[in-house]
């Protein structure tokens, strides 16, 4: 059973999952927060209708492991919130800024376990085809034209049944749409541009320095360097590219680290 956040009767949230998803459409559509967004989120929503200080947020998510990060870090993590929110079908701003204060959540919220939102699946819809009908006697050309109009619209129904199956099973899929990790600029180590998931610079370049004594990275060939710092997982993931994503002829190497020093290429 998985602790959560029900957002306006319609949004659930799980904390330990980072995610927001559609109470309607669970498990598909699933979007994914990165980890500090996903704690601020936390945060507002347990203390929702009320003044959340810009101190206490700073204090809770980053502070407290010991990561300084400036107030542009934090309006970052709050317009993720609100992207996230948006892509899964919430219409109204719920995320309400305090100018010089903070943040206030101005939603109705429920927490409990995510079973207890989730409605039951209803019961699956069966077309019935109304049966062909054999002549009884002798068959005559109009008795030939009524049953093929019925043997016509039993396929016809049937095409149809398909097809919807099919638009169904392909929206579900395309709107499972998990956004992908957020980078922010970390700085530059030696000669390699590094881009984080997590906000504070500083930290990022620590970890990355830290991964580099147990796989070496030569910065001197100005390599693209995409760090992924996993909390979930106890791990964190480095994409070790000869130039930014978005570029066409980008060619890219991962470079997966795990808590217990066993790394997988």
């Amino acid at each position: 059973m998985k602790n959560a956040y029900l957002i306006n009767e319609i949004i659930l949230f799980s904390p330990e999952n980072c995610s927001l998803v559609h109470r309607n459409s669970y498990p598909s559509g699933k979007v994914t927060l990165h980890g500090p967004a996903s704690e601020c989120l936390h945060i507002l929503l347990s203390h929702a209708q009320q003044p959340v200080t810009q101190k206490m947020l700073f204090e809770q998510v980053w502070e407290r492991k010991g990561v300084i990060v400036s107030t542009n870090t934090l309006y970052q993590s709050i317009a993720s919130i609100r992207k996230g929110l948006k892509a899964v079908g919430l219409e109204e701003d719920i995320i309400r800024t305090l100018p010089k204060q903070g943040f206030q959540c101005n939603a109705t919220v429920q927490s409990g376990q995510i079973d207890e939102f989730i409605s039951p699946p209803a019961a699956p819809i069966t077309e019935v085809i109304p049966p062909v009908i054999e002549p009884v006697a002798t068959t005559t050309a109009t008795d030939n034209v009524s049953r093929n109009k019925y043997a016509y619209a039993a396929v016809l129904s049937g095409l149809i049944t398909v097809a919807m199956a099919g638009s169904l099973f392909y929206w579900l899929n395309q709107t499972s749409l998990p956004l992908s990790p957020e980078y922010f600029s970390a700085g530059n180590v030696e000669k390699c541009t590094l881009y984080s998931s997590w906000s504070g610079e500083e930290y990022s370049q620590e970890v990355f320095n830290e991964l580099r004594l147990r796989h070496p990275i030569d910065c001197a060939k100005k390599h693209t360097a995409y760090l992924t710092i996993n909390r979930l997982q106890y791990g964190s993931t480095l994409m070790i590219c000869n130039q930014p994503l978005e570029q066409e002829s980008v060619k890219c190497r991962a470079i997966i680290f795990k808590d217990d020093e066993d790394e997988n290429k």
